[in-house]
């Protein structure tokens, strides 16, 4: 069966409706973390910044909690306070370190790149600054 981990997962609202057969929930803010382990305390959450985190350390995360890659998938949800780059960031780290089955991501802003928002943006925000 599968395991499941979500960075960012805030107060666990996506990742308390995981069935799985492993599942971890990981945010940077530690008040979210609190929340999250007291409405679903059978679910383990971890309090880190995923970015600032070595390759060793994302590699040994797996192991200490016995996730394999060949079920493994993983939830990306860091859009809160987080611009393009670091979603992008993320998920490199989590594909080349972690080399799960399945990626799925939950991003405004890569959504808005990907359809050219972004850059529409970036055009009416020139104008509107002239």
């Amino acid at each position: 069966q599968d395991g499941f981990i979500e960075i960012g997962s805030d107060l666990g609202k996506t990742i308390g409706q995981v069935v799985a057969s492993k599942t971890l929930g990981i945010d940077k803010s530690s008040s979210s973390v609190e929340i999250a382990s007291n409405d679903y305390p059978t679910i383990q959450f971890l309090e880190k910044d995923v970015l600032v985190e070595s390759k060793d350390w994302w590699k040994d995360l797996l192991i200490s909690s016995n996730f394999t890659t060949d079920d493994l998938i993983v939830g990306i949800d860091i859009n809160g306070n987080r611009e393009f780059e670091a979603v992008r960031e993320c998920l490199k780290r989590v594909l080349e370190w972690w080399e799960p089955r399945l990626v799925l991501v939950k991003s405004r802003s890569m959504f808005r790149v990907f359809h050219g928002l972004e850059c529409e943006k970036d055009v009416l925000s020139s104008k509107i600054n002239k």
